[in-house]
């Protein structure tokens, strides 16, 4: 299937399932805060309601005519917004795995290997740092997501400054270290 067909029937059944469109509708009735009972048609899908007048209607569908659902909206929208939710979390679960899978690639043998730089403890902590200021985007060549951060020195191991610390891509970081 072509992504254009497959985009067709993913907008077709988002279609189904969230737009209602109103094919089924009854006639329902309610009081309002005079004692007047008013007539309205109602979706039995999604409880949408259009007014009606009574002289509008026939004798039969006056007399069939049932109780307004007030609820009958809420639960459409209650329905529809845990769906969109659900989907949602779908489509998180898979840009994460997609993203684990591409952390899975084969590994330089300095990135295999830990060391006590990168195990010790508050590592974690000044990675998320560096990552963060850097915006999770390489300091190399500012275009690729920043994976690794790297030491500018070792003087100061395992209590490094920020400063000594920056955010770069994989294909940077086996730039630096091919140029040492």
């Amino acid at each position: 299937m072509s992504q254009a067909a497959s985009a067709k029937t993913a907008w077709e059944r988002a279609q189904r399932e969230f737009f209602c469109g109103c094919q089924e509708t009854v006639v329902a009735w309610l009081t309002d805060a005079n004692g007047l009972i008013l007539y309205r048609r109602q979706c039995v899908r999604c409880g949408e309601a259009t007014s009606v007048r009574k002289s509008e209607l026939a004798q039969t569908e006056i007399q069939l005519a049932r109780r307004f659902d007030e609820a009958l909206h809420t639960r459409w929208c209650a329905g529809r917004m845990a769906r969109y939710l659900e989907l949602r979390e779908v489509a998180r679960q898979k840009e994460v795995a997609g993203w684990e899978a591409s952390q899975q690639r084969e590994r330089p043998g300095w990135l295999a290997r830990p060391t006590a730089a990168t195990t010790g403890p508050g590592w974690e902590g000044k990675r998320l740092l560096v990552l963060t200021r850097c915006k999770y985007l390489c300091e190399g060549c500012g275009l690729r997501p920043a994976r690794v951060v790297h030491h500018l020195t070792y003087d100061h191991l395992g209590d490094e400054f920020l400063f000594e610390l920056v955010g770069l891509c994989y294909e940077c970081h086996d730039r630096v270290h091919g140029s040492d």
